[in-house]
């Protein structure tokens, strides 16, 4: 609808059935919008050539419509594209090459959160995007690529990364923050918080047996199948192993009893009470945030309704239906309200009447933090300062956890240039580990 605002242009959605035909019936239009894969359907089909094993791209009924024409493709949620070795980005990369080589092409991209985990985001996005000036993936894999995982995950020369942003990023992207001064005040202003909780001695306690189901009796450390998402939700709040599905959490509840993991305290759920009460005091409405979205998510929620605050939950395994209604429920509360929910609500979704957000864990993904937070800063005209809560339980997982979020926080400044970048309204990664002020802690072994 926007694009048809502007002087002679008309835009139509191209998606759903009959659109062949409609084109046909209609004509070419100025601007399409359709979805990555509707596109693709429609301009690269996927044809297995006679004794051949793999499927060969060739040109869709739509490419005609492109012909000799001048192309602009604006990409949205760019990060779709990330992954060269999808069938999506193939299938891309061959639309763009025909485009080009038919008439003249340009493409942009728009993303919130255009490196998500490794170098690789952005090698790719420009693979699709701007292809021109990019080295060979197999020069670029040997020259910024030192290793593999055992997960065939890359690792990169620490020391290149300053250079791949000046060749390969600076050249061609367009960085807008929330705090540059032309845009600040149209944000709240945000203020971050870290907190580093102890367990209680029966958390602890509880915690520590656990953790030594990965020792031996010869002192000999075996990998347990589950283990690292059990310490997890332990340290999240132990009730949640009564929900899980794992299998060793079904082993812990048989061999513990439900009755006494029920009756294990939980220090984070313990603060988000504490918290909850000084949010409602306020008039305001609060979200927080779990990973744990069908074990640790209800029981929060829970908690919250004994203690008289109107609660509205959302997880995955909701129906679009009921997670929809949560959602519009807590926006259009009149009044104090808190919604709980998993990465779920993380994107693309607005809630800026919300003042105050709690990460009950942190994510590894830098990336998952950044889409939380944005939840609540949203252009409102500023107004309130969204102030964000981090929890952190010591002497626990979530501390290597956090210290994984860090680390690709500082790779996602180098690569974007913001560890340059010099304004005390924006949040670095130095900021954010000084924040949390976290020390890699190893539990003692005990015989």
């Amino acid at each position: 609808q926007s694009l048809n605002t502007c002087p002679k242009w008309e835009a139509r959605k191209h998606n759903a059935t009959g659109r062949k035909e409609g084109l046909e019936q209609a004509g070419v239009a100025r601007g399409f919008v359709r979805t990555h894969e509707t596109e693709c359907s429609d301009m690269c089909a996927q044809v297995k050539p006679p004794g051949k094993r793999v499927n060969k791209s060739e040109d869709a009924w739509l490419s005609e419509h492109y012909r000799g024409r001048r192309v602009l493709v604006i990409f949205d949620e760019a990060t779709k594209l990330k992954n060269r070795d999808t069938a999506l980005v193939k299938r891309w990369r061959y639309i763009q090459k025909e485009l080009r080589k038919a008439g003249q092409m340009r493409a942009s991209a728009l993303t919130a959160t255009p490196y998500e985990s490794a170098l690789d985001d952005i090698f790719n996005l420009r693979l699709v995007i701007a292809p021109a000036g990019l080295p060979l993936i197999k020069d670029y894999e040997a020259r910024y690529i030192k290793g593999r995982d055992p997960f065939g995950r890359p690792t990169y020369h620490e020391h290149l990364k300053a250079e791949f942003y000046n060749l390969y990023v600076r050249p061609i992207i367009h960085r807008k923050r929330k705090t540059d001064a032309d845009v600040r005040d149209q944000f709240p202003a945000m203020t971050e918080d870290a907190h580093n909780l102890e367990m209680g001695p029966e958390q602890d306690k509880f915690y520590e047996a656990v953790s030594e189901l990965q020792w031996s009796d010869d002192d000999e450390w075996a990998e347990v199948p589950g283990l690292y998402t059990v310490l997890r939700q332990i340290a999240a709040y132990p009730e949640a192993l009564l929900h899980s599905q794992g299998a060793l959490a079904q082993m812990l509840v048989e061999e513990f009893g439900a009755e006494y993991i029920k009756g294990l305290p939980s220090i984070k759920a313990e603060w988000v009470r504490e918290r909850a009460k000084i949010i409602r005091a306020q008039g305001a409405k609060y979200i927080v945030f779990s990973f744990f979205g069908q074990s640790v998510v209800p029981l929060l929620a829970r908690d919250l309704i004994k203690d008289k605050h109107k609660v509205f939950m959302n997880h995955g395994g909701l129906t679009e239906r009921e997670a929809d209604d949560a959602r519009r429920g807590f926006r259009q509360w009149d009044g104090p309200a808190i919604l709980v929910t998993s990465d779920a609500g993380s994107k693309g979704l607005n809630y800026p009447e919300a003042s105050y957000l709690t990460n009950y864990e942190l994510p590894t993904l830098h990336s998952t933090y950044i889409q939380r937070i944005n939840r609540i800063s949203r252009l409102v005209g500023g107004g309130e300062t969204a102030t964000v809560d981090s929890l952190v339980v010591m002497k626990t997982v979530e501390v290597t956890r956090a210290q994984q979020m860090l680390e690709r926080n500082e790779d996602s400044d180098i690569i974007l240039g913001d560890s340059e970048y010099d304004d005390e309204n924006f949040v670095s990664a130095a900021d954010r580990r000084k924040a949390l002020a976290l020390q890699r802690e190893n539990r003692k072994r005990k015989k």
